[in-house]
């Protein structure tokens, strides 16, 4: 491995702590640094080439991949190749700023496990080895979100959870930014 100056490795450690979409960005910005042009052709990598191509470059496998994730946006394969590589996968907006807690399937497992929709959800999360970041300033619903150790989802309500799964992402991606490839 070549020897890399010590600006460049505080950039690639600070790469593998921001959004993965910014780190596409940064790749290009490494590319610019080393080759002194633009790469020939825009590339929009997978998430999951992006930590491959991290890696390759500096070594360094990141500790935590924060990913929106919840029963309706669920990246099962990006998930999955984290937890291959040792990266604990961490959900940020796990309840999905409320989508899916009118949810007829995820109401009735709240029913069935007599917790709410939210801490099925995040219990449901926790059982696949992601950790969640829910956000409240209500304290009751803190105290809530943090009531899901006392019970267990079976494996075939698991399975139906994860047919929710429509891709949708709640957090907010700025309108000058939706079209941008990286």
């Amino acid at each position: 491995m070549k020897k890399w100056n010590r600006f460049k490795l505080d950039i690639l450690y600070y790469l593998s702590a921001i959004d993965l979409a910014l780190t596409g960005f940064a790749f290009t910005v490494m590319y610019v640094v080393k080759h002194r042009r633009f790469p020939e052709k825009t590339q929009k990598y997978s998430r999951e080439e992006i930590l491959e191509e991290l890696k390759k470059i500096s070594g360094i496998v990141p500790a935590v991949n924060q990913i929106e994730c919840h029963p309706l946006c669920y990246p099962k394969e990006l998930i999955e190749y984290c937890q291959s590589e040792g990266i604990q996968v961490q959900a940020y907006a796990p309840l999905a700023r409320g989508a899916y807690l009118d949810n007829d399937v995820m109401c009735v497992l709240g029913t069935k496990y007599a917790h709410t929709p939210a801490q099925v959800g995040l219990r449901w999360a926790i059982q696949k080895g992601i950790s969640v970041i829910p956000k409240s300033v209500n304290p009751d619903r803190i105290a809530s979100n943090a009531n899901i150790f006392d019970f267990n989802i079976e494996d075939e309500d698991m399975a139906i959870m994860d047919t929710l799964n429509e891709d949708l992402h709640t957090s907010h991606v700025p309108d000058d930014l939706k079209d941008v490839i990286f």
